[in-house]
Order: C-alpha cells, then sequence, then structure tokens
C-alpha cells in the first residue's frame, strides 16, 4: 500500500501520458493510480473527520457548565459528522464512475 504523498510526488509522470507509471518499484496502469488516490484522500479525510468529532466530544465533556462551550462541541461534532458523510457519499460516487469508465 502507498502513502498519499508517493502518488502526488508521481503526478509528474502522468504528464509523460505513459500507459504505467512506477512508484519506488510497484507498476501500476492509469486506473489503479487514480483508485489509490482517491482512496488515500479519502481516508484522511475520513481520519480528520473522525478526529474533530473526538475533539468536539471532548468540548461537551469539559464544558463545566458554561453553555457556550456546549454548544460549540454540538456544532464541532454535527460539522464533522456532516463532512464524514459528504466524504462517503464522494467516494462512494467516484468509485461507482471508475466502475463505470474502467
Amino acid at each position: 500500500m502507498l502513502t498519499a504523498a508517493a502518488y502526488i510526488l508521481s503526478l509528474p509522470s502522468l504528464a509523460l501520458a505513459q500507459n504505467t507509471i512506477t512508484i519506488y518499484g510497484s507498476t501500476m496502469t492509469l486506473p489503479e493510480f487514480l483508485q489509490g488516490l482517491v482512496t488515500a484522500g479519502a481516508k484522511w479525510i475520513g481520519a480528520l473527520c473522525t478526529t474533530l468529532f473526538l475533539v468536539g466530544a471532548f468540548w461537551m465533556v469539559i464544558n463545566a457548565g458554561k453553555e457556550e462551550r456546549a454548544k460549540q462541541g454540538r456544532t464541532i461534532m454535527t460539522n464533522a459528522f456532516i463532512g464524514l458523510a459528504i466524504v462517503l457519499l464522494s467516494y462512494a460516487i467516484i468509485r461507482t464512475i471508475f466502475y463505470i469508465i474502467f
């Protein structure tokens, strides 16, 4: 499994219109590369949304009776959940498009 940085660093090789891409000795086709790039991006954004959800929950727990801090925590949790739903939906749509095209 290649990292997101490996995918990003190999983008200049796409400009040469090659049929295959070699990254760290691993050769793959353009569809495989694009699927890996989308998967890596979805994982990073999903991890970020999960972290923000936990931060919002932490703010709600340590609000110490302050309604404003609890409200901020609730807002962070709601926005993180909406963001995660958007990421999962877009990932499903992109994978479906890749399945149809490739």
